[in-house]
């Protein structure tokens, strides 16, 4: 769930456009936080980001010299605002800011203690179905995002947020009462297909209000819960497996999913500053009575034709920009990696060290540790690292976010080794897990560095660029554990895992490509 985010406090400024002869528009407001490729807007200090606050906007209109005025509550951030040069030739019905002043998840993977349970009620005789239950939300996220990305950039983050927690608490209501392991694995595709947008446009949040010298520390927070929830998700799917049976697993997660809908409708604010402008020109029509304002950036194209552009955005951007597909292609193989891994813990040990469903579940905070372990060091460093290649360098590029994970790329081959050397000797089972932290922390380097690349990469169309890499990314996050059971069946833990090892050892070479050429690549492939 992305909570509420708000622009950054300002000092207050006053600045004047004028809308026609007839019209002279006074606006006081609040300095808006600027999310945009350089820096904050009015160049004042950031003072606090991600907490929800309002910006009072008073407005004066004359007409005719008579005074009417209003006010109303903006909250959002502004867009890199014109040049006075320009703005003496901009037409005066085009409505603009008026300087630069203005304005996974726990559900992923909490029933993976629980399989054992559900293969039982319902007589399943396949064990790639019940993986698949498991993991068919990925491809839900995967699909989502493709819809939800585009159409945040066309009607704002808002409405999109509050439809995607909506249905996902729906959702939960049907995996809870499923009669079936299909309607069950059915349930779990819508339930990750709505819970996809708060994943894929949290990064266009970001990019809406943070600049970019912070967004290494705010992506952080941001993937702290995508990357936590299937940690601490097992351990209280365990726990409530065993003690009130499985279902009651769906029917938590439908009523924390209610609660943060509810507070969300209550608290979340818009970001997107095309839709605060558009709500901003119609106010104006309205006050004003003048139906020739529009917002800037309105586009001539027929709305259609605009939706079904935005929609086709994402694909677009992953089969003919060569860096979202090199990053889109590592992102992939890091996240089914850890699918295999979250899907054949309770096989491991329940079956081969003898744990319960609950002990089980607290396995998993050797990962959690792990991720948590590099999630605090990218908070410390990660701004750190950017800022000092800066003045090393003496100019910035989005490149330098991917500095961390050239070695860090290293942590998931090793673990993989060492897990599976040490589960095929059944070496006590303090040494899996402590493999299974080196995955952690190369999973959590591999999905911070690389959403703050994509984000400073391709901020105007951030959402859209996380949203691109979602269809390979779930896909092998709903596939590739689907094959873990039959690759370890053939080739043995040991043999099984040093195969999985050898492969993320070759694709470590895509963010060293990236890193030296991604520069050259996003200039010769723009995004439209």
């Amino acid at each position: 769930m992305v909570k509420g985010q708000g622009p950054c406090e300002r000092s207050t400024r006053e600045s004047s456009v004028i809308l026609n002869e007839n019209i002279a528009v006074d606006i006081t407001e609040g300095d808006i936080g600027h999310g945009d490729d350089n820096t904050s807007v009015g160049g004042g200090t950031l003072n606090k980001v991600l907490d929800a606050q309002e910006v009072k906007v008073i407005t004066d209109i004359k007409i005719d010299g008579s005074d009417l005025s209003s006010s109303s509550s903006d909250v959002e951030t502004a867009e890199k605002p014109t040049d006075h040069d320009e703005s003496q030739h901009r037409d005066p019905n085009e409505v603009d800011w008026d300087g630069p002043d203005d304005p996974d998840p726990f559900a992923s993977s909490m029933m993976a203690p629980a399989i054992l349970n559900i293969h039982v009620e319902f007589h399943s005789k396949s064990v790639v179905l019940d993986t698949l239950s498991i993991s068919i939300f990925m491809l839900g996220v995967g699909a989502g995002p493709l819809l939800f990305a585009p159409l945040s950039e066309l009607y704002g983050r808002n409405l999109i947020y509050h439809m995607s927690n909506f249905f996902f608490t729906i959702s939960g209501v049907g995996c809870a009462k499923a009669p079936s392991l299909k309607a069950l694995i059915g349930f779990r595709l819508l339930a990750g297909v709505a819970g996809s947008a708060v994943i894929s446009n949290g990064g266009g949040t970001i990019a809406d209000i943070v600049p970019k010298k912070s967004r290494g520390l705010i992506t952080t927070l941001m993937v702290l819960g995508q990357l936590i929830g299937p940690v601490i998700g097992p351990t209280v799917g365990g726990y409530v497996s065993e003690g009130k049976g499985w279902r009651w697993i769906f029917w938590l997660l439908t009523i924390v999913s209610g609660v943060f809908t509810i507070l969300g409708f209550i608290f979340l604010r818009e970001t997107h500053a095309p839709t605060l402008l558009k709500w901003k020109a119609a106010k104006l029509r309205k006050q004003t009575g003048n139906e020739l304002l529009y917002h800037k950036g309105k586009s001539s194209v027929p709305p259609k034709k605009l939706f079904m552009d935005a929609c086709q955005r994402p694909l677009r951007m992953l089969f003919t920009n060569p860096v979202i597909f090199m990053i889109s292609i590592y992102i992939a193989l890091v996240l089914g990696y850890a699918y295999i891994l979250f899907t054949s813990f309770a096989f491991v040990f329940q079956q081969r060290y003898g744990f319960g469903e609950g002990t089980t579940g607290l396995l998993y905070f050797g990962i959690g540790i792990g991720m948590l372990v590099a999630l605090v060091w990218m908070s410390r460093y990660s701004d750190r690292i950017f800022a000092q290649k800066e003045r090393q360098m003496g100019r910035t590029k989005a490149e330098f976010r991917l500095i961390p994970l050239l070695y860090g790329s290293l942590f998931i081959p090793v673990g993989y080794i060492i897990y599976g050397w040490a589960v095929e000797y059944h070496v006590y089972w303090v040494l899996p897990i402590f493999a299974t932290m080196l995955m952690g922390v190369g999973t959590v380097l591999a999905l911070v560095v690389t959403q703050t690349y994509l984000i400073d990469a391709f901020t105007v169309h951030a959402a859209s660029a996380n949203a691109a890499n979602s269809p390979i990314r779930c896909l092998a996050a709903a596939l590739l554990p689907l094959s873990g059971t039959s690759l370890y069946d053939t080739l043995t833990f040991g043999w099984g895992n040093t195969m999985l090892a050898f492969i993320a050892l070759l694709f470590s070479v895509l963010p060293w490509i990236t890193y030296r050429y991604g520069e050259q690549l996003r200039a010769k492939y723009t995004v439209r």
